[in-house]
C-alpha cells in the first residue's frame, strides 16, 4: 500500500481526480474575487440604467451650469460630492463631467476647466 493510499484511501487516480476538482475550485474562487475587485455587478444587483437618473436626463451643458452655481469655479474635495442618503444627482453630475475630461485634479481636489 502506498503513502497515498493510506493517506488518501484510494487509488493513485483518484487523488490525481481530487487534486483536479480542488484546483478548479480554486480558480472559481479567484475568477469570483477579481471580478468582485473589478466591480463587475454580482447576480441578482441591478445595473446603473442612466435613464432612471435625473442628472443623466439633462444636457452635459445644463448639468455644467447647475454644478457651477453649487461649487463655483473654487476647488473643492471629491468626497464633498458622496451621495446623500436617497439623493445621488450631484454625485451623478460629478461622474458625467468627470468622464468627459472637464476638471482638473490635484490629490482628490477638483476644479471645472476655464472652457468647461
Amino acid at each position: 500500500m502506498s503513502l497515498i493510499n493510506s493517506i488518501f484511501g484510494g487509488s493513485q487516480a483518484d487523488y490525481e481526480e481530487h487534486l483536479q476538482q480542488l484546483r478548479r475550485v480554486d480558480a472559481a474562487r479567484l475568477k469570483q474575487q477579481y471580478a468582485a475587485q473589478q466591480g463587475t455587478p454580482h447576480q441578482g444587483m441591478p445595473r446603473f440604467d442612466p435613464n432612471k437618473s435625473e442628472a443623466f436626463q439633462i444636457p452635459l451643458s445644463q448639468a455644467i451650469t447647475l454644478w457651477k452655481m453649487k461649487f463655483g469655479d473654487t476647488w473643492f474635495d471629491a468626497h464633498q460630492v458622496r451621495p446623500d442618503p436617497g439623493n445621488d444627482f450631484y454625485a451623478d453630475v460629478f461622474d458625467r463631467i468627470k468622464k468627459m475630461g472637464l476638471f482638473e485634479s490635484s490629490n482628490e481636489w477638483y476644479r471645472l476647466k476655464e472652457h468647461a
